[in-house]
């Protein structure tokens, strides 16, 4: 991803082994290691990542927006407090009903969705939208209490969510009032749910047959479901994330962004100089290849190296079968060793990376890569 390298693939032994030429990061001019390029790749990936995010969290959000004016749009013309429009409503209002539900539900989860998991300023916005919402609809059914009697619970349950939006805006972190979020919008729409099936009920029994309110009762529900599942919340902003990352102009940039997260380019070079470590291929025992757990005592099998100085960066699963993996490496090794007439140093996850310590490693793999001449894949299976 970083160096952009092209790969010449040969069989060796059970695996493939690929081999990339050398990165940015291995050599510049004047022969040391050119961290200035891979802290202008690493500061690229950044912006990348912030240019998809921003499509994933905008889209959901005028998405939200759009459905909420449709919903005030449509509803107009089928929202009624009249008991007979009730019982004489034709199918065409039925459609309108359903379709203003949908439109109204649709807009909570649609702007609900829009803020990623550290994004603590869209979640802000979206609670102050869904108070500034919930304040006006309730004062539009404060118009008609004294007609209907049963907006009071309907106007009771938005104020309820309002001051419980207010409270998830106190929270520190983007998760924490993430969490409260839903867990308010969940209450509300299962009391809701409750309040919109006891009405449904009444109505059908006064009036023979079911009522535009059933299709409130059957999008509350509906919408309860996805809610309550955070699987299915987060699967959307994944599918979401897809289709944009395929159209994403340098993808394989926005993936370094994703790794080293929001810290500076600076920050992740000196952390990656730091912990930079590499295996001498001949004293590498076959244990370091067989298992498929962490293993913090292979640490010892690597030494602190400076960037740039480790002749392969070696990727492989973890889940491919160790003999055949091993096979494949050795034969490698043979092939460096003829031409190079000296033994490999390799970084290998099972030994270079710190087991204890595995997020700050994670981190800091674009720098790792770069300090390395060469890629080689053991390419199994899986």
């Amino acid at each position: 991803a970083l160096s952009g390298a092209p790969v010449a693939n040969g069989v060796s032994g059970a695996s493939s082994v690929s081999n990339a030429g050398s990165g940015p990061g291995r050599k510049d001019s004047a022969g040391t290691y050119a961290s200035a390029e891979v802290a202008k790749r690493i500061t690229e990936g950044q912006r990348a990542l912030r240019r998809l995010r921003l499509r994933v969290s905008g889209t959901l959000f005028a998405l939200g927006l759009s459905t909420g004016v449709l919903f005030e749009v449509l509803r107009a013309e089928v929202l009624t407090h009249d008991f007979e429009r009730y019982c004489q409503a034709v199918t065409t209002t039925h459609v309108l009903q359903l379709v203003v539900c949908i439109f109204f539900f649709s807009r909570i989860l649609l702007l609900s969705l829009a803020p990623l998991a550290d994004d603590a300023c869209l979640t802000r916005c979206v609670l102050v939208v869904d108070i500034a919402v919930m304040l006006a609809d309730a004062a539009v059914r404060v118009r008609f209490l004294d007609d209907v009697g049963e907006e009071w619970p309907s106007t009771a349950l938005n104020i309820m969510l309002v001051v419980a939006a207010a409270c998830a805006m106190l929270r520190g972190s983007a998760a924490r009032m993430q969490e409260h979020m839903w867990l308010a919008i969940g209450a509300w729409l299962g009391l809701g749910t409750l309040n919109t099936v006891f009405y449904s009920a009444l109505e059908w029994q006064r009036c023979g047959r079911p009522t535009t309110t059933l299709w409130w009762s059957v999008t509350s529900l509906g919408c309860l479901v996805v809610v309550a599942r955070p699987s299915w919340r987060q699967g959307v902003q994944v599918m979401l994330g897809r289709l944009f990352w395929a159209h994403v102009r340098n993808a394989s940039a926005a993936g370094i962004g994703a790794l080293v997260g929001n810290c500076s380019a600076r920050e992740i070079l000196q952390t990656g100089k730091a912990r930079f470590r590499c295996s001498r291929l001949a004293d590498l025992p076959y244990e370091a290849i067989q298992g498929n757990e962490p293993d913090p005592d292979l640490l010892r099998f690597s030494q602190a190296a400076r960037l740039g100085t480790c002749d392969a960066f070696v990727s492989h699963s973890w889940h491919d079968d160790p003999g055949e993996k091993w096979s494949a490496l050795q034969s490698w090794r043979q092939e460096f060793v003829s031409r190079h007439g000296r033994e490999p140093k390799i970084w290998l996850d099972k030994t270079c990376i710190d087991q204890d310590n595995i997020l700050s490693d994670l981190r800091c793999l674009p720098v790792f890569l770069s300090g390395c001449s060469r890629l080689v894949v053991l390419f199994g299976p899986t």
